[in-house]
Protein backbone atom coordinates (compact mmCIF):
# COMPACT_ATOMS: atom_id res chain seq x y z
CA UNK A 1 0.00 0.00 0.00
CA UNK A 2 1.11 3.34 -0.79
CA UNK A 3 1.12 5.90 1.72
CA UNK A 4 -0.40 8.56 -0.45
CA UNK A 5 -3.69 10.00 1.18
CA UNK A 6 -7.05 10.27 -1.36
CA UNK A 7 -7.65 14.50 -1.65
CA UNK A 8 -10.92 15.53 -0.96
CA UNK A 9 -12.21 19.11 -1.27
CA UNK A 10 -11.51 21.98 -3.93
CA UNK A 11 -8.66 24.26 -4.22
CA UNK A 12 -8.88 27.89 -3.63
CA UNK A 13 -8.93 28.89 -7.53
CA UNK A 14 -11.72 26.09 -8.07
CA UNK A 15 -13.40 28.06 -5.55
CA UNK A 16 -12.65 31.47 -6.67
CA UNK A 17 -14.16 30.49 -10.56
CA UNK A 18 -16.72 29.10 -8.88
CA UNK A 19 -17.74 31.81 -7.32
CA UNK A 20 -17.39 34.69 -9.93
CA UNK A 21 -19.52 32.20 -12.51
CA UNK A 22 -22.44 32.06 -9.76
CA UNK A 23 -21.86 35.73 -9.69
CA UNK A 24 -21.99 36.91 -13.16
CA UNK A 25 -25.22 34.40 -13.33
CA UNK A 26 -26.90 35.95 -10.44
CA UNK A 27 -25.97 39.43 -11.96
CA UNK A 28 -27.73 38.30 -15.05
CA UNK A 29 -30.77 37.17 -13.43
CA UNK A 30 -31.60 39.97 -11.25
CA UNK A 31 -30.80 42.51 -14.49
CA UNK A 32 -33.07 41.04 -16.27
CA UNK A 33 -35.80 41.25 -13.59
CA UNK A 34 -35.00 44.29 -12.68
CA UNK A 35 -36.30 45.20 -15.83
CA UNK A 36 -39.19 43.12 -15.72
CA UNK A 37 -40.29 44.76 -12.87
CA UNK A 38 -39.82 48.06 -13.50
CA UNK A 39 -41.66 48.41 -16.70
CA UNK A 40 -44.84 46.14 -14.95
CA UNK A 41 -46.77 49.06 -14.33
CA UNK A 42 -46.94 50.38 -18.09
CA UNK A 43 -49.58 47.39 -18.81
CA UNK A 44 -51.97 49.01 -16.01
CA UNK A 45 -51.33 52.32 -17.30
CA UNK A 46 -52.24 51.27 -21.16
CA UNK A 47 -55.02 49.16 -19.78
CA UNK A 48 -56.64 51.89 -18.09
CA UNK A 49 -55.34 54.54 -20.78
CA UNK A 50 -57.23 52.27 -23.52
CA UNK A 51 -60.34 51.87 -21.20
CA UNK A 52 -60.76 55.73 -20.72
CA UNK A 53 -60.33 56.38 -24.25
CA UNK A 54 -62.83 53.70 -25.26
CA UNK A 55 -65.26 55.28 -22.93
CA UNK A 56 -65.30 58.64 -24.12
CA UNK A 57 -65.52 57.78 -27.59
CA UNK A 58 -68.92 55.88 -26.50
CA UNK A 59 -70.09 58.81 -24.91
CA UNK A 60 -69.32 60.82 -28.01
CA UNK A 61 -70.69 58.60 -30.67
CA UNK A 62 -74.19 58.50 -29.25
CA UNK A 63 -74.29 62.22 -30.36
CA UNK A 64 -76.01 63.59 -33.69
CA UNK A 65 -73.69 64.51 -36.47
CA UNK A 66 -74.87 68.30 -36.37
CA UNK A 67 -77.16 70.56 -34.75
CA UNK A 68 -79.92 70.09 -37.84
CA UNK A 69 -79.66 66.32 -37.86
CA UNK A 70 -83.27 64.58 -36.50
CA UNK A 71 -82.81 62.43 -33.60
CA UNK A 72 -81.56 59.32 -34.84
CA UNK A 73 -79.64 60.52 -37.56
CA UNK A 74 -83.00 60.98 -39.51
CA UNK A 75 -83.21 63.67 -41.04
CA UNK A 76 -79.89 63.85 -42.38
CA UNK A 77 -78.34 67.06 -42.04
CA UNK A 78 -77.49 68.70 -45.59
CA UNK A 79 -75.38 71.55 -45.39
CA UNK A 80 -71.35 71.92 -44.99
CA UNK A 81 -69.39 70.25 -42.78
CA UNK A 82 -68.14 72.37 -39.51
CA UNK A 83 -67.51 72.06 -36.35
CA UNK A 84 -69.29 74.55 -33.72
CA UNK A 85 -68.66 74.07 -29.86
CA UNK A 86 -71.54 74.95 -28.30
CA UNK A 87 -69.76 74.72 -25.16
CA UNK A 88 -72.09 74.98 -21.88
CA UNK A 89 -72.61 72.15 -19.22
CA UNK A 90 -71.81 68.51 -20.68
CA UNK A 91 -74.79 66.54 -19.56
CA UNK A 92 -76.55 69.26 -22.48
CA UNK A 93 -73.83 68.19 -24.99
CA UNK A 94 -76.41 67.12 -28.20
CA UNK A 95 -73.72 66.74 -31.23
CA UNK A 96 -70.06 65.21 -31.33
CA UNK A 97 -68.97 69.53 -32.30
CA UNK A 98 -69.33 69.80 -28.48
CA UNK A 99 -67.15 67.77 -27.24
CA UNK A 100 -64.08 69.48 -29.45
CA UNK A 101 -63.41 72.08 -25.95
CA UNK A 102 -62.79 68.39 -23.89
CA UNK A 103 -59.49 68.64 -21.60
CA UNK A 104 -60.40 66.53 -18.87
CA UNK A 105 -58.00 65.79 -16.02
CA UNK A 106 -58.45 63.62 -14.43
CA UNK A 107 -61.02 61.93 -16.69
CA UNK A 108 -64.75 62.46 -16.14
CA UNK A 109 -67.67 60.96 -18.02
CA UNK A 110 -71.19 62.25 -18.03
CA UNK A 111 -72.17 58.59 -16.39
CA UNK A 112 -69.67 59.11 -13.18
CA UNK A 113 -67.34 56.69 -14.10
CA UNK A 114 -63.68 57.14 -13.11
CA UNK A 115 -64.58 58.92 -9.86
CA UNK A 116 -61.05 57.42 -8.23
CA UNK A 117 -57.60 55.91 -9.47
CA UNK A 118 -57.16 57.83 -12.85
CA UNK A 119 -55.59 60.77 -11.42
CA UNK A 120 -52.90 61.98 -13.33
CA UNK A 121 -54.72 61.10 -16.78
CA UNK A 122 -55.45 63.52 -18.95
CA UNK A 123 -58.09 63.43 -21.67
CA UNK A 124 -58.74 65.87 -24.75
CA UNK A 125 -60.92 65.79 -28.01
CA UNK A 126 -60.58 66.94 -30.79
CA UNK A 127 -63.60 66.69 -33.51
CA UNK A 128 -62.70 68.15 -37.68
CA UNK A 129 -64.27 67.53 -40.51
CA UNK A 130 -62.78 64.34 -42.24
CA UNK A 131 -65.53 63.27 -44.85
CA UNK A 132 -62.53 63.72 -47.44
CA UNK A 133 -60.80 61.11 -45.60
CA UNK A 134 -62.83 58.72 -46.00
CA UNK A 135 -64.18 58.84 -49.46
CA UNK A 136 -67.59 60.54 -48.42
CA UNK A 137 -67.57 64.14 -49.09
CA UNK A 138 -68.59 66.09 -46.15
CA UNK A 139 -70.37 63.66 -44.76
CA UNK A 140 -67.92 62.22 -41.55
CA UNK A 141 -66.46 64.08 -38.85
CA UNK A 142 -63.02 62.51 -37.02
CA UNK A 143 -63.07 62.97 -33.31
CA UNK A 144 -59.35 61.84 -32.02
CA UNK A 145 -59.43 61.29 -27.94
CA UNK A 146 -56.17 61.55 -26.42
CA UNK A 147 -55.47 59.75 -23.14
CA UNK A 148 -52.06 61.14 -21.43
CA UNK A 149 -51.49 58.44 -18.96
CA UNK A 150 -48.90 59.19 -15.40
CA UNK A 151 -46.16 57.48 -16.91
CA UNK A 152 -46.32 56.23 -20.67
CA UNK A 153 -46.63 57.48 -23.79
CA UNK A 154 -49.75 59.26 -24.63
CA UNK A 155 -52.47 57.18 -26.63
CA UNK A 156 -55.10 58.83 -29.68
CA UNK A 157 -57.91 57.13 -30.07
CA UNK A 158 -59.77 57.96 -33.18
CA UNK A 159 -63.39 57.25 -34.49
CA UNK A 160 -65.69 58.78 -37.83
CA UNK A 161 -68.94 60.31 -37.05
CA UNK A 162 -70.79 59.76 -40.34
CA UNK A 163 -73.82 61.99 -41.38
CA UNK A 164 -76.68 59.53 -41.76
Amino acid sequence: MSGRRSQAGVTLVELVITIVIIGVALAGVLGGYSLVVGRSANTLFQTRTTAVGQAYLDEILVRRFAQQTGAGGSPRYDGPCEVNPSGGDRENYKVVDDYDVIDDEPPALISGDFESGYDGYRVSVDVTCAGSEVGVGEDAKRIDVSVSPPQGPDMVFTAYKGNF
